[in-house]
């Protein structure tokens, strides 16, 4: 039977405001792992990133026993999936005005929208490039719908909704075979699922099953993928959420 261990994201992940102008003036730090908990971060695995309840991505972290999947995957989606990490950039561009042109194309944006528009306006080479943080469409897109719950949190406060998993998986002993395996449980994942915020998604044509992304039908369409790929098996599942219910400091 797979475990689960539960950490209250807040104590896991801490949030404050950096130095910048906002709406990207938000640090997102991962607090020191130590011996009793840091091999509940570890590879090979498949994450999933929930905010109320519905599975918005669905991802694949690859490194055999080692890592630190905060670091190297969570914090990096907070900050772009909020739009609020001082770090965030749109990625390097040809053409600025293309991109920005196209980022006011995504439908119900306002007030975010106003938001990136003073960034193109008077912040634009240090934002319209790689930061090395690169948001998306889709995560811009979703920060937009969800503005009112991420414009004015300055604090772990804006952590409240989101839900992050790792499922584990054992018995792989060698980092190709990791490497493999995750990958194709992932593709066959997405191509059941097309959550919020992944590339596979297109409103147009997956808004209208967004409702069958939730944890429950992806975690049983998870253990049953993996059956496919003995050796390998689901050895526990690591669960940061705010829920005060059954959580390890």
């Amino acid at each position: 039977m797979q475990v689960e261990k539960k950490y209250k994201l807040s104590k896991i992940i801490s949030v404050d405001v950096a130095s910048g102008k906002e709406p990207l003036n938000l640090k997102f730090k991962a607090n020191k792992l130590d011996e009793s908990n840091k091999s509940d971060f570890i590879g090979p695995g498949i994450y999933l990133i929930s905010y109320k309840a519905e599975v918005i991505y669905i991802g694949k972290y690859q490194p055999l026993n080692r890592g630190n999947i905060l670091l190297d995957r969570w914090i990096r989606h907070l900050e772009t999936i909020t739009m609020r990490g001082f770090r965030v950039g749109f990625g390097k561009c040809k053409n600025k005005k293309t991109k920005f042109e196209s980022i006011q194309r995504i439908q119900d944006m306002h007030p975010l929208l106003t938001e990136i528009e003073n960034l193109y306006k008077y912040n634009c080479e240090q934002r319209f490039r790689d930061t090395g943080i690169v948001t998306s469409m889709n995560r811009i897109a979703f920060a937009g719908n969800n503005w009112n719950d991420f414009r004015y949190a300055n604090d772990s406060g804006i952590l409240s909704n989101f839900e992050l998993r790792l499922f584990r998986l054992d018995d792989l002993d060698s980092e190709m075979k990791a490497k493999d395996c995750v990958t194709e449980i992932e593709k066959k994942l997405l191509y059941k699922f097309k959550p919020r915020i992944n590339k596979e998604y297109h409103d147009k044509d997956h808004s209208v099953i967004r409702g069958q992304n939730t944890i429950e039908k992806i975690v049983a369409e998870l253990k049953e993928i993996v059956k496919l790929y003995q050796p390998a098996r689901l050895s526990h599942c690591t669960v940061l959420t705010q829920s005060e219910h059954n959580t390890a400091e």
